[in-house]
């Protein structure tokens, strides 16, 4: 095939032979490597999914830290790669979507979250027909945007789908996030939780006193009042909170718990994966 298409000459030094020439054993053929070839493939997935999945306990196998480094370095990689490598690009979403699914995240799940996309798909829509469709860089520019970004999403969704929350904060502390970065986040999202409780109490109270039926003026005038006091219940609970604290001596620092060491499925699942996302980024794919 190499000398039919012009290529042979440019074949370089074998320094080492193939574990298996010809895909040849001496037990069978071509038909026995391949299906050992796959055994091997599905058992190293199942074995990925072991350790991302959570286990009985709620946690999965391979840490937290370890999860979050994968993710990240999709991500990076992803953002590093030059708009011209289709190919290679390709290949990290289609890795992107094995983590994502061997972080047992679900797929209505993640389109719920590439709503996000939405905006700048309608900005890039805008773009092209401003030019007539005729853009300097064409349409192949944009899809890799929306690429990388799906890159970006995946990994974020398979990491967030396989974590707890206080799995995440701990994670993020031990990659030496700003601690004030971190300490926004975890207050968020306990407000978040604070100010969900408190909007269903407000539309049980609102179910309560007048239904849920009515003309819609009248629900959409209903609706800024509902929002109004949210916002007067929301600023109470945050000043009740900041004196709770106060009084519990919080002196700008959340407790932290104490981090166990990495094992050695971690540094080895960690590893292949740096070796398998460097080797897809660098062209070797």
């Amino acid at each position: 095939m190499a000398a039919r298409l012009g290529f042979a000459a440019r074949a370089g030094v074998i320094w080492k032979d193939a574990p298996l020439p010809d895909y040849r054993l001496p037990f069978g053929g071509p038909v026995v490597v391949s299906l050992l070839g796959a055994a091997l493939v599905l058992a190293a997935l199942a074995l990925a999914a072991r350790g991302l999945r959570p286990g009985r306990e709620g946690a999965a196998v391979i840490d937290a830290r370890v999860r979050l480094f994968c993710a990240l370095a999709l991500i990076v990689a992803a953002a590093a790669l030059p708009w011209t490598a289709v190919g290679r690009l390709g290949a990290l979403f289609g890795l992107a979507v094995v983590f994502a699914a061997l972080g047992a995240a679900r797929l209505g799940w993640l389109l719920t979250r590439a709503a996000l996309l939405l905006p700048f798909v309608g900005l890039m829509v805008v773009s092209l027909l401003a030019t007539r469709l005729k853009s300097p860089f064409g349409m192949t520019f944009y899809a890799v945007i929306l690429a990388k970004a799906g890159v970006s999403l995946l990994a974020l969704g398979g990491f967030l789908a396989a974590t707890r929350e206080a799995e995440a904060i701990a994670a993020l502390r031990a990659w030496r996030v700003p601690a004030t970065l971190v300490q926004m986040l975890v207050f968020q999202l306990r407000y978040l939780r604070v100010l969900r409780a408190e909007t269903e109490r407000l539309l049980r109270a609102r179910a309560a006193r007048a239904g849920q039926s009515g003309p819609w003026r009248r629900r959409i005038a209903g609706a800024g009042g509902l929002v109004a006091a949210l916002f007067v219940r929301a600023y109470e609970r945050s000043e009740r909170l900041r004196l709770a604290m106060s009084a519990r001596g919080f002196n700008g620092r959340l407790p932290e718990a104490a981090r166990p060491p990495l094992r050695w499925g971690d540094w080895l699942f960690s590893g292949v994966w740096l070796v398998l996302v460097v080797w897809i980024s660098v062209g070797a794919l």
